[in-house]
C-alpha cells in the first residue's frame, strides 16, 4: 500500500507541476512538495529501517510540510485579496 500511496503523491506532483503551473507559480512550489513527499513515503516504504516518519527525518518533513503551507496559503491570500479588490473596482 505504501508504493500505491508513494505514486499517488508523485502523480499528483506531476499534473500540478504540468499542467496547472500556467494559472498560478504556487502549483509549481505545491507540486515539488508532492514529489518530494512521494519519494519520502517511497523511501519509507522500500527501507523501512530507515524510520524516515521519526526522528530526525521526521521532524526534517514535519518543518518542511510547515514551510510548504505557509508558502501556500500566504499566496493564496494575496491573490485572494487581489481578486476581491479587483471584483470592488469593477462593480
Amino acid at each position: 500500500m505504501g508504493y500505491l500511496y508513494a505514486a499517488i503523491w508523485i502523480v499528483a506532483g506531476v499534473i500540478l507541476m504540468t499542467r496547472l503551473r500556467k494559472e498560478n507559480r504556487v502549483f509549481l512550489i505545491a507540486g515539488i512538495f508532492f514529489e518530494v513527499l512521494g519519494l519520502w513515503w517511497l523511501g519509507a516504504t522500500a527501507f523501512p529501517a530507515w524510520d524516515l516518519f521519526n526522528g530526525v527525518p521526521g521532524l526534517v518533513i514535519r518543518v518542511l510540510t510547515a514551510a510548504v503551507l505557509v508558502i501556500c496559503a500566504a499566496v493564496f491570500w494575496r491573490e485572494n485579496r487581489k481578486n476581491t479588490e479587483k471584483a470592488k473596482k469593477g462593480d
